[in-house]
């Protein structure tokens, strides 16, 4: 009986044991780390939101750097604004921050997708009509 016994501890021991050497090969995958702000640096074309289908916004191109946001029409810097991911998933802050823009002196807080081309923003919330206006269902499409 003990031969057999010690053969059954043998076989179990041996399962085991090609079990957990042929779990070792595989490596846990983990999930890519969140984006962040730094991802989105670049240039852009800006194409405005508003009533109905977004319009191309005139030749307007937006470069986006650890400073800021400069957005040029023709060649002349026309605004300048801060923009960030936010605190909350899927969401971009802007904002102005030296006061620069008098009139959009609110931060505005917008959902965001981006396709790998070209981010879409949503409204969240936004005490700035005129941002508002021209941002919600704005694109900013990929230059470079």
């Amino acid at each position: 009986m003990l031969p057999t016994n010690f053969a059954r501890a043998c076989l179990a021991l041996a399962s085991v044991l090609l079990i957990a050497g042929c779990g070792s090969r595989y490596a846990e995958v983990s999930p890519p780390p969140p984006p962040t702000t730094e991802d989105y640096h670049g240039t852009y074309e800006i194409i405005f939101g508003g009533a109905g289908e977004a319009t191309p916004g005139s030749e307007m191109i937006a470069t986006w750097n650890e400073a800021g946001v400069t957005v040029e029409q023709r060649g002349n810097a026309i605004l300048e604004f801060q923009m960030a991911l936010g605190t909350n998933p899927g969401e971009m802050e802007i904002w102005s921050e030296d006061g620069s823009d008098p009139l959009c002196l609110a931060e505005g807080v917008y959902q965001y997708t981006d396709d790998g081309t070209t981010i879409t923003l949503t409204l969240v919330s936004d005490g700035c009509e005129n941002r508002r206006q021209s941002a919600d269902g704005g694109r900013l499409v990929r230059l470079d």
